[in-house]
């Protein structure tokens, strides 16, 4: 497996600032060559509950920061896509 897919495709979700396992997967599938490429966690109920309620509280801490905390915070992940970009581009096309 390549680096974009070792980046990538992983069988877990990400809630709440963390990693989780997950109980089943779906499968990536190349569209061009019908390969599968990797598997990717499939949330349960409990896992888009818990979701939903981190980006509430998430929300609900990030509105209330200092406009220079969050303009560096957007700066920051807007770094890190354009270091990303080429692996981005190839993700989606």
């Amino acid at each position: 497996m390549d680096e974009l897919h070792k980046e990538f495709i992983r069988q877990k979700v990400f809630i709440g600032g963390e990693w989780r396992d997950t109980e089943e997967g779906i499968d990536v599938i190349n569209p061009y060559t019908g390969e599968k490429i990797g598997m990717v966690g499939r949330a349960s109920r409990e896992d888009v509950l818990s979701a939903i309620q981190s980006a509430k509280e998430a929300f609900d801490d990030f509105r209330h920061r200092p406009l220079m905390f969050r303009a560096k915070i957007l700066r920051e992940v807007a770094k890190r896509l354009e270091q990303k970009r080429e692996v981005i581009a190839r993700t989606i096309t």
